[in-house]
């Protein structure tokens, strides 16, 4: 069977070398993101964010969204023993996040 372009691009993007590891990857990427349905609720009862209006939910879910995310992704990384590459993804996601901030602060330091 052929392998789609867009697997041969994530595998030299990311330099991936068999497909059993791309797939392990792809599975630690879905369980990471499905671990959010069910963590988020009990993260919003911890900060008693139940009965909150939808636009308090709206504002903390990103700050929420992020961590759990990342957590979950290495936790999960690490149990398909793909560790080094969710430790290096996370890594690399949270630098350029942080770029981003810095950039942005400094835009508006610039402007008034």
């Amino acid at each position: 069977m052929k392998e789609p372009a867009w697997v041969k691009k994530f595998k030299s993007k990311w330099d991936i070398k068999s497909n059993k590891d791309f797939f392990l990857i792809m599975l630690a990427f879905s369980l990471a993101g499905l671990t959010i349905r069910f963590v988020r609720p009990i993260e919003f009862h911890v900060l008693h964010m139940t009965d909150a209006p939808i636009w308090q939910k709206i504002l903390i879910y990103p700050v929420l969204l992020a961590p759990t995310y990342y957590v979950g992704l290495m936790f999960f990384g690490f149990l398909l023993g793909q560790f080094d590459f969710s430790k290096r993804f996370a890594w690399n996601s949270l630098t350029r996040l942080g770029r981003l901030f810095s950039r942005l602060r400094a835009r508006n330091a610039q402007s008034t």
